[in-house]
């Protein structure tokens, strides 16, 4: 990356997330955890600064849940699910029905819809955006809560 994540526009940031998205998704169907992984600790700083610049992001956010791939559609309903749960939660419930014997997709929408719906779904937000962009994922707060497997 020649830019840091805070000197990039908006739509710069939307376009590396997407691109990592679909990465993230073709590594998860071919099994290869590591790749998925990495590609998961990038998109999660890239949400965290782009959820940093407030709400006159949101709109732009929220035109991902449109994407064609499912991957992108999946990461986005899950990051947006705290601004605009009423557009997030159909993208998810869409995903579940479309793909019902794919884990990464299916079964981690599911799980997220079901994690949600109880309150127990633990968001970008409840992460600590702040640590997560300044330091990696934190590792020791991962308890209770749930995070999104897919």
């Amino acid at each position: 990356m020649a830019k840091v994540h805070k000197q990039c526009t908006d739509e710069e940031l939307l376009e590396m997330l997407v691109a990592r998205a679909v990465v993230r998704g073709e590594a998860l169907d071919q099994l290869k955890p590591g790749k998925a992984n990495t590609q998961f600790k990038t998109m999660v700083k890239l949400s965290c600064e782009l959820l940093r610049r407030g709400t006159s992001v949101h709109a732009k956010f929220l035109s991902l849940l449109a994407h064609e791939n499912p991957y992108v559609r999946s990461w986005t309903a899950f990051v947006v699910l705290e601004i605009d749960s009423e557009k997030a939660l159909p993208v998810l419930e869409e995903i579940g029905r479309s793909y019902p014997r794919n884990l990464n997709l299916g079964f981690s929408s599911k799980f997220t819809l079901e994690q949600w719906r109880k309150g127990d779904l633990r968001t970008i937000s409840s992460w600590g955006c702040n640590k997560v962009i300044e330091i990696g994922l934190p590792n020791s707060d991962r308890g209770s809560k749930s995070q999104p497997s897919g």
